[in-house]
């Protein structure tokens, strides 16, 4: 490689990334080897993802100014210095000839906070790479990446093709069940404290054997650990996971499963996480078997806005990278393009007290703009009354109009008092984060039909929807098709196909029977390839759910609205996935979080 070769190379990518400012560009260009991005808030961290992910899938690692696989003479030179006398696209495309190890799109691996921003990423890589090029990159959450990998490899992780996800609501009802079931005292342990007992042991990955073991002389843990082992228990019976166990049987799947981690190692040249700050010691442990064939790991996150702590989140994760990761890159993106420098003032001031964090300094050529003001008041409907004058204000002297206006409170307990006051003043508003689409009533009553369409096993959902909409099919039935289930080693499901044999269940057992070969007359619409949208729309047809509603006059006319807009939520699934099925469906569904719903 000659002098006037690099010289020219330099040049081309200067050009090519000249709207970066200079720690931008070093991480666009750290390609090799583990990187650690520290991205104040505001500092454009999205831009130099989405840089560097082109960067790699285009150029390899051209960038670092690495050997050519050939050329590097000086009549090389000249093509480069050529192509810089025309556009970025000219220069892209000389570049693109003197690429070193250019790295296939399927080849890299970003996993995201939100499925929203993986989405975002996908579409500003669109713009660079070409649609075909950004489809393949495997950019999600940590659940979404470990799903894809746990639906492919089921076998291996020791679950059924068709196993479905718990989410909060559903954890919560089983643990009542166990609870009740062992006898032990709410006043001990309630079903959440549990939950939380028990994502923490998961979190860390400690089983319900480890869990037992490190408590056994603590009264209160120990009885813990038996709701624990028995919660693993049923849901290994229903043959479903909750969104711990989607990260921790996926580390146990790559742990020790040789085959899988070395195709899984093989497969991801490039792996970067964005927001690593609130990552947990499974996802961390999760990130480095990723990570663990090639050693070409990005990480983005900013230590002064680990804010995830309550749910598990290792703000050691960030602060020791560089000792986990000897030979670690670190680049600091402290320019910041969204606030004024007023705003930046206060919020380094803030942050100097905090401890534990690697220190930086946010700074932007922004104006100065207006001064932070901080008001102290004696309650909250102190507060609530000088926010909605500060808001009338704004919109009476300055010609705002109320949407320029956001409120962030700490629980959702705080807006009843901004509500009242936001009525009485005449103030539109709008609340994000109320219930979630997929947390009403109607729509996981169908999603629980789905959920069991896909996995009879299901149990949790059998017993949502047996009598819903109702079929004469009392607590008494429910509770005795459950026991012969357990007696038989079998599932709940199985007992209804069967109903016509048990004494116990003859005076319900054509409605069983009948429920039974409504879901069979769904699996077999599946296994005949109907579309997941007609399938919905069938469910909430032959279920009796639309008629139910329908029943209940006006009254109900916002949740038939709602059942519509799930359907209209599958044809969308279906128009974004080539290869959609029920399975994907509702895989989606499980995995949408709070900040994915707003809109």
């Amino acid at each position: 490689m000659t002098t006037r070769y690099k010289k020219a190379l330099r040049a081309c990518f200067d050009r090519l990334y000249s709207n970066l400012n200079t720690e931008q560009k070093a991480a666009v260009e750290a390609v090799s080897g583990p990187l650690l991005v520290i991205a104040g808030a505001g500092s454009g961290k999205t831009t130099v993802l989405v840089h560097r992910i082109a960067n790699i899938i285009r150029f390899g690692r051209a960038s670092e100014l690495a050997d050519p696989i050939s050329g590097g003479t000086d009549e090389d030179a000249a093509v480069l210095e050529r192509a810089l006398e025309g556009s970025n696209d000219d220069v892209a495309e000389a570049l693109a000839e003197y690429a070193v190890d250019p790295c296939p799109a399927w080849a890299v691996m970003c996993i995201t906070f939100t499925n929203k921003a993986a989405n975002e990423m996908k579409t500003r890589l669109e713009k660079t790479l070409g649609a075909e090029a950004a489809s393949e990159i495997w950019a999600g959450t940590f659940h979404s990446i470990c799903m894809r990998l746990l639906r492919r490899f089921n076998e291996n992780a020791g679950l059924a093709k068709g196993f479905t996800i718990y989410d909060t609501d559903d954890t919560k009802r089983v643990l009542n069940s166990i609870l009740k079931d062992l006898g032990i005292d709410e006043h001990l342990l309630t079903a959440k404290s549990v939950a939380n007992i028990i994502s923490r042991a998961k979190e860390s990955l400690t089983s319900s054997v480890e869990f037992a073991v490190q408590n056994a002389n603590d009264f209160r843990m120990k009885k813990a650990a038996e709701v624990y082992t028995e919660y693993q228990r049923r849901l290994a019976e229903a043959s479903a996971v909750d969104f711990d166990d989607i990260i921790v049987k996926t580390v146990n799947l790559l742990k020790y499963d040789d085959e899988v981690r070395e195709y899984v190692q093989r497969r991801f040249r490039y792996v970067c996480v964005d927001e690593y700050q609130d990552t947990n010691h499974a996802q961390f442990v999760l990130t480095s078997l990723f990570a663990g064939g090639r050693g070409n790991l990005m990480v983005v996150g900013d230590d002064d806005q680990s804010i995830y702590r309550f749910r598990g989140a290792t703000i050691e994760n960030i602060l020791s990278f560089d000792e986990t990761y000897k030979n670690a890159r670190v680049i600091k993106l402290e320019r910041n393009y969204r606030s004024t420098s007023k705003i930046l003032d206060a919020a380094n001031a803030v942050i100097a007290n905090n401890t534990g964090r690697r220190g930086k300094k946010l700074w932007t050529e922004n104006d100065e703009g207006e001064e932070v003001l901080v008001k102290q008041l004696q309650n909250q409907n102190s507060e609530a009354r000088f926010i909605a004058d500060e808001i009338m204000k704004g919109v009476r002297d300055k010609g705002r109009s109320f949407s320029d206006y956001a409120i962030l409170y700490r629980m959702n307990a705080q807006s009843s008092s901004l509500e009242g006051v936001f009525s009485k003043s005449g103030i539109s508003y709008r609340i994000l984060g109320g219930t979630r689409f997929y947390d009403r009533k109607e729509i996981k009553d169908i999603v629980a039909y789905l959920c069991v369409v896909a996995n009879p096993g299901d149990a949790l959902r059998l017993k949502r929807i047996i009598n819903e909409p109702k079929r004469k099919i009392g607590d008494a039935t429910i509770e005795a098709v459950e026991k012969l289930a357990n007696a038989e080693g079998t599932s709940m499901f199985d007992i209804l196909t069967r109903a016509n044999e048990f004494t116990a269940l003859s005076r319900s057992a054509p409605k069983l029977v009948e429920f039974a070969r409504l879901i069979e007359s769904f699996r077999d619409q599946v296994t005949e390839g109907m579309l997941t949208s007609e399938l919905v729309r069938d469910v909430i047809e032959r279920s009796g759910y639309r008629a139910m509603l329908e029943a209940a006059g006006i009254t109900e006319i916002e949740r038939l609205k709602n059942i519509e807009e799930l359907v209209s939520n599958a044809v969308e699934y279906e128009s974004n996935n080539e290869d959609a099925n029920l399975y994907g469906f509702l895989e989606d569904i499980a995995l949408v979080s709070d900040i994915d719903n707003y809109d």
